[in-house]
């Protein structure tokens, strides 16, 4: 085989040592780091954010847990601990401002409400 310079692969036809993606056979699905549903990151709506505008939609005191919804209609779920001024109670319909965060289980939540 000849010698190559230090990190460079010799070119063994479509799709081999140039990085080119010719001649790779594709399943028909794309894969996680492509697909924006499967990426929360991959859009600013849906990920970490912090000074969004929305209103709550559903709180249940007995359970200490609700639902606000962003202006831009997407629901995040809150914890009665994610309102920031202590309380654990907040009225259906208050306007709110909130962080978005990384929950326990890996899905985004609404931290830090506060009246909008």
């Amino acid at each position: 085989m000849p010698e190559l310079a230090s990190g460079v692969e010799p070119d063994d036809g479509p799709g081999r040592g140039t990085g080119d993606p010719a001649g790779v056979e594709s399943s028909g699905e794309s894969s996680p780091e492509s697909s924006p549903e499967s990426s929360p990151e991959s859009s600013p709506e849906s990920g970490p954010a912090s000074g969004v505008s929305g209103t709550v939609v559903d709180f249940d005191d007995a359970k200490g847990f609700g639902t606000v919804r962003s202006d831009d209609g997407l629901d995040r779920f809150f914890h009665c601990t994610a309102i920031a001024d202590g309380t654990r109670t907040i009225a259906v319909g208050a306007a709110v401002r909130y962080d978005v965060v990384a929950g326990r289980l890996g899905r985004y939540e609404a931290a830090g409400l506060r009246p909008a």
